[in-house]
């Protein structure tokens, strides 16, 4: 048997020990088990870990020889424990290898992928190491191991651009009582627009350690969130389009039609969308405090086409998932072209990923498209606050 027909017959078994005859029977076949085998070894190591089996879950995770592939198993498995404060000890071990696989593998270059340069790879290697170490310094602050985690967040940070790791490395530096090093540090962030609100709080206790004059800290604090406004305008000016719109007339979910051209002269958001899309729903809390500060705005308008969702069931399902989380959202249906799995409206502006917001100026022009979700809340709510200002300025 080929080795995706092998695959085939792993993922059709629902019993775990027979999953793991045919993998065994897998190997015994195939000497170098490639891209194939490391999908059912993390399948099975998976599996076996949410059964409480760590022996079998080590026994899976070592056949897996390209060692990247390795470290993001452990890596996916040591956040969520993380996160939870659970089993700290087994989530710094396994996170701990996750690092070590990573350098070697930085040293050694053995499982690239065809589809990267060199350099490529390195990057993503070194991408992946920092994230890593995010996690892994995570872990040792859980343990009150303060001063290793500081060592780790501080390669973690790398470049400096997600909110969330400066965050944590602001955290770390002020738990350890360097104030000065975190009030650097946070200015830093908060200049460059990559500071969260809780760095921003951290900030301030790190300043008035190191300067306890209440006043100073404000006049300080305005001139970085005044230079950081400034800095984040000019790159969402250069984001900014001029492209054809297209008039649609879809049904909300109490069936009133609703057509883009009712909506002439105002700012128009299109968040395109789906109740499948975990990306979109972590997006929702962050657009529902959009949704609230615009709600009596009557120059915005901002409308979620629900798209790509397919059933028979399709307004029961997004209704029931906007009521359970008590979302205040107008809500729009892109319609399914008969006999066909393609829909009427995302489409016509480009979309083939969710989620996707489409910024429509009182021209009637697409003026901005952000596609995916960078996980932050305080970044999402800026960026679509400071697209609207542009738009009305």
């Amino acid at each position: 048997i080929a080795k995706q027909n092998y695959y085939t017959l792993f993922s059709k078994e629902k019993d775990l020990n027979k999953k793991g005859d045919i993998f065994s029977e897998f190997l015994k076949k195939y000497k170098d088990p490639g891209i194939v085998g490391n999908f059912m070894a993390r399948t099975l190591a998976m599996e076996s870990f949410n059964n409480g089996d760590l022996d079998s879950f080590d026994k899976y995770a070592n056949t897996i020889k390209d060692k990247a592939f390795r470290a993001s198993l452990y890596n996916s498995i040591a956040w969520p424990l993380a996160e939870k404060g659970k089993d700290l000890d087994f989530a710094a071990k396994i996170s701990k290898s996750s690092l070590d696989l990573l350098k070697s593998e930085k040293n050694e270059m053995a499982n690239k992928p065809d589809y990267f340069s060199e350099n490529q790879y390195k990057k993503y290697l070194t991408d992946s190491y920092n994230m890593y170490a995010d996690t892994y310094a995570f872990i040792l602050f859980k343990q009150g191991k303060i001063d290793e985690a500081l060592a780790y967040q501080e390669e973690a940070v790398g470049d400096g651009k997600s909110n969330d790791v400066n965050e944590r490395y602001i955290e770390f530096l002020v738990a350890n009582k360097k104030y000065k090093k975190a009030k650097e540090k946070a200015e830093e962030f908060i200049r460059n627009g990559v500071a969260t609100q809780k760095t921003k709080d951290l900030y301030k206790t790190a300043f008035l350690k190191v300067n306890p004059d209440e006043k100073e800290y404000k006049t300080q604090m305005a001139a970085l969130e005044k230079v950081s406004h400034e800095k984040q305008m000019e790159e969402v000016k250069n984001k900014m389009t001029d492209e054809k719109s297209f008039d649609f007339t879809l049904k909300d979910l109490k069936g009133k039609d609703v057509s883009l051209s009712s909506l002439k002269g105002k700012i128009v958001i299109l968040d395109f969308w789906a109740t499948w899309c975990g990306p979109c729903k972590a997006s929702f809390p962050g657009m529902q405090k959009v949704v609230t500060k615009y709600k009596d705005d009557p120059n915005v308008a901002i409308l979620f086409i629900d798209t790509f969702e397919r059933g028979n069931d399709r307004v029961k399902k997004v209704s029931d998932f906007i009521a359970k989380n008590k979302y205040t959202f107008h809500v729009l249906l892109d319609n399914q072209i008969k006999d066909s799995n393609e829909f009427e409206v995302a489409p016509k502006y480009g979309i083939t990923g969710i989620p996707t917001k489409i910024i429509i100026g009182p021209d009637g022009k697409v003026k901005f498209r952000a596609v995916g979700y960078s996980g932050n809340v305080d970044k999402l709510v800026n960026e679509m606050d400071m697209m609207i200002e542009l738009l009305k300025s």
